[in-house]
């Protein structure tokens, strides 16, 4: 199987979102909305954090931002940030930034695909 395959998989769990919405389309937009109007100011976060190798910031940060990625249903992203907080959770950020870059494309990639939906 191919990496593709694993990019064919929705960045967003849609029945999640609408369950935890009723099917409320105008909750799911204002959801949704609210999620990234945070999103920029806590990668802003991040990536300050990384860059001091502040571990616990990294740590406060990502487990916030997992937190609301899974209310939201957006599990590329949780995934993304749950790997950040395990990271910083071991005290290290070896590898932090790369995948503090990889949590700007799932971004990058949910939003497009809320779009297309129609939610953002």
């Amino acid at each position: 199987m191919s990496s593709e395959a694993g990019d064919a998989v929705p960045p967003v769990d849609m029945d999640w979102l609408e369950e935890c919405n009723d099917g409320d389309q105008e909750a799911m937009k204002a959801m949704v909305a609210l999620f990234f109007s945070r999103a920029e100011p806590q990668l802003k976060d991040l990536e300050e954090a990384i860059a001091a190798q502040d571990v616990a910031a990294v740590r406060r940060v990502s487990h916030a931002c997992a937190g609301s990625s899974g209310t939201c249903g957006m599990k590329a992203l949780e995934k993304s940030w749950r790997t950040l907080e395990e990271m910083a959770k071991q005290g290290t950020l070896e590898n932090a930034a790369s995948v503090a870059a990889k949590v700007r494309e799932d971004i990058t990639r949910t939003s497009a695909f809320l779009s297309e939906k129609g939610l953002l």
